[in-house]
Parts: C-alpha cells; structure tokens; sequence
C-alpha cells in the first residue's frame, strides 16, 4: 500500500514491430505507418496497436 507522498517503481519491456512508408507527390511527402507493441517480461500479454500519419512539405 502506498500513502502520500510515497512512489513505487514500474518496470516494462516494449518491442514494437511495424512500418512506415512515404510518398513523395511533387515537394509534399505522406508518411503513413503503423506499429503493434508486443509486451515481453514484466509486461507479458500487453499488447497493442499504434498508428502514425505525417504530412512534410519543403519550405524551399
């Protein structure tokens, strides 16, 4: 039991497994990915599921 004040550690291990892409239409450049966290150890039947979608364009 924790009272106030009073912290407890928390250990994890994440191996997060995925991919990314990118598609370059004229200076503008769409990166779509997508990644499942797999838990191992002490976070051991965590599993999940992560996307990512990034718009980059040059400024020059």
């Amino acid at each position: 039991m924790q009272g106030k004040g009073v912290t407890a550690d928390e250990h994890s291990l994440l191996v997060s497994p995925g991919f990314r892409y990118a598609i370059d239409i004229g200076k503008l450049q769409i990166v779509p990915g997508v990644a499942f966290p797999i838990g191992f150890g002490p976070s051991k039947g965590e599993y999940g599921a992560f996307a990512y979608l990034s718009f980059e364009h040059s400024l020059f």
